[in-house]
């Protein structure tokens, strides 16, 4: 059985040809330090929500560590 390897750019999302490839690295980086943060606090998804100025239903996907709709310009 033949495995075809291509060497990694550094950057996976570009790799997987998504659409701005070059804010996802950081996206996902601020995803996983919000998530961190949130649960240090121990904070409710409601509470968290309110301290980030978004939706609840966005504080639920951040606490799952799931990436949501921000900007990072």
């Amino acid at each position: 059985m033949s495995t075809h390897r291509e060497k990694s750019s550094g950057n996976v999302f570009a790799d997987l040809g998504l659409a701005n490839s070059e804010q996802q690295p950081l996206k996902a980086k601020l995803t996983v330090q919000i998530y961190e943060l949130i649960n240090e606090q121990r904070l409710s998804q409601t509470k968290a929500a309110e301290l980030l100025g978004t939706t609840q239903a966005q504080g639920f996907a951040l606490m799952r560590c799931r990436r949501v709709s921000v900007s990072v310009v």
